[in-house]
């Protein structure tokens, strides 16, 4: 097979044929076919130094027919005008070497046509399945000939069908999978042949497609992360406005236990208090009762009044106190219902826009995921641009051999495929539906005969 032009080292130099001199004719004798037995071997002609260390066995045959046909009096006659043509000697090396050339590019052509991969799936139409694989494949037999096999032959075409479509799904997995790995062969061609494809302006076009996708990418995926920073910045705020909610609501109930103490304390001095007014009260009432037996009855009652009359400032502030004590604790219960209430509405907030979150983050990053699968789905398309072109930007072989086997798995699943899908449609339609109408007969008699007993 012919070598790859993009290939050939840059100083390597083609074998050509070379016209020379005359005098400069080296005899050459090209290796014939292998002696038949009992015939002498040919003998072996041998090389001056200044000869060609390798001729090819085109060089051979015409330096053969040089040979023949010189001849003594052209040498004697012609030998000095042939070598005061040597411009025109250097001029047929050029010619001959141009079209050595072409001819190489030529061959190497057709031979790239052959071996380059498509990247592409082979339609169904044009896969080949053999009609025994395809008989052997179905998991019913041949259809019956005889009626009452007709039943047995529906139920087999009925299973045989479930255990080929489970078939079939595994193999579309396989399938997937298969498809995937391509792609990103593909889609790596197209990534390191980018500069090549942006240098030649007839291959500009094949990467519109790749472009529009990677703009729809990073715009979803800046509407993405925008998205996530403004649900990030909010939560922060919601945190912090929870934290200050809830550091208030413990510094309020810490405070109330002190409040509660204070309103004690005054309570128990007003309850006291008001327990001496009414000893002294008592006391009077007996100075009163036995006034009449006491001498100095009239001077203790006025002892009591006045001592009474001292008690009622302290009653009156003790009761102040205790009613002040009694707002304030009120207050601060207020206070810090108020604050619990702040904090409860805080957490609902930060529930609903962790729902609100969750609901939009979730769409964006299905779009991502879409613009994703639509950029490697664009490489792939670049890639099999690329493939398409035969070699207008070169590809390395390692990576047409890799995309070649990439092929080749895909089209080996494909003819699973195909040959599963073909057997599943081998069947005989007037069998099944005969089949089919039996059983059916057969249960709504049984339906009809069980109906009929319940009723007798």
């Amino acid at each position: 097979m012919a070598r790859d032009e993009r290939y050939r080292p840059e100083n390597e130099i083609p074998e050509l044929v070379v016209a020379v001199s005359p005098k400069r004719v080296v005899e050459q004798g090209a290796k014939g076919p292998e002696p038949k037995a009992g015939e002498p071997a040919p003998k072996a002609v041998s090389k001056p130094p200044e000869a060609q260390p390798a001729a090819t066995a085109a060089t051979a045959a015409s330096l053969g027919s040089q040979r023949q046909a010189a001849s003594a009096g052209f040498l004697d006659d012609f030998g000095s005008a042939f070598e005061d043509d040597m411009l025109g000697n250097d001029m047929a090396l050029e010619v001959a070497a141009g079209d050595h050339r072409a001819a190489m590019r030529s061959e190497d052509a057709e031979s790239s046509l052959v071996a380059w991969p498509s990247g592409c799936d082979t339609p169904a139409a044009e896969l080949e399945v053999p009609e025994e694989a395809i008989r052997q494949q179905r998991p019913w037999g041949d259809a019956p000939r005889s009626l009452l096999h007709c039943p047995g032959y529906a139920w087999s075409v009925f299973q045989g069908e479930r255990r080929l479509d489970a078939a079939v799904a595994a193999i579309d997995a396989e399938l997937e999978v298969a498809r995937r790995r391509r792609d990103e062969l593909l889609g790596e061609l197209a990534r390191t042949k980018r500069s090549w494809l942006e240098m030649d302006e007839s291959c500009r076009s094949a990467l519109e497609p790749l472009r529009s996708a990677e703009t729809l990418f990073m715009d979803a995926s800046r509407h993405l992360n925008s998205a996530s920073d403004s649900y990030a910045e909010q939560f922060a705020t919601l945190s912090r406005e929870l934290a200050e909610a809830q550091a208030s609501v413990v510094e309020t109930e810490q405070s109330l236990p002190s409040l509660r103490g204070q309103l004690e304390q005054a309570e128990t001095d007003a309850r006291r208090e008001q327990a001496r007014r009414q000893r002294l009260q008592i006391e009077a009432r007996a100075v009163e009762q036995s006034a009449a037996n006491l001498p100095d009855a009239q001077e203790q009652l006025t002892r009591l009044s006045a001592r009474a009359a001292e008690l009622d400032p302290l009653i009156a502030e003790t009761e102040a106190r205790a009613a002040a004590c009694r707002s304030g604790l009120a207050e601060k219960n207020v206070e810090r219902d108020h604050r619990l209430q702040k904090s409860r509405q805080i957490e609902q907030h930060q529930r609903e826009l962790d729902r609100q979150r969750s609901t939009q983050l979730s769409t964006a990053s299905s779009s991502v995921k879409a613009a994703e699968s639509a950029v490697r789905q664009a490489r792939a398309e670049t890639g099999r641009a690329i493939l398409a072109g035969q070699g207008r930007i070169p590809v390395e072989a390692a990576e047409l051999e890799a995309i070649r086997d990439a092929d080749q798995r895909v089209r080996g699943v494909l003819l699973r495929r195909e040959l599963l899908v073909r057997a599943r449609g081998h069947r005989d339609e007037n069998a099944l539906r005969r089949g089919q109408l039996i059983i059916l007969t057969g249960c709504a008699l049984l339906v009809l005969l069980v109906v009929l007993r319940l009723v007798h």
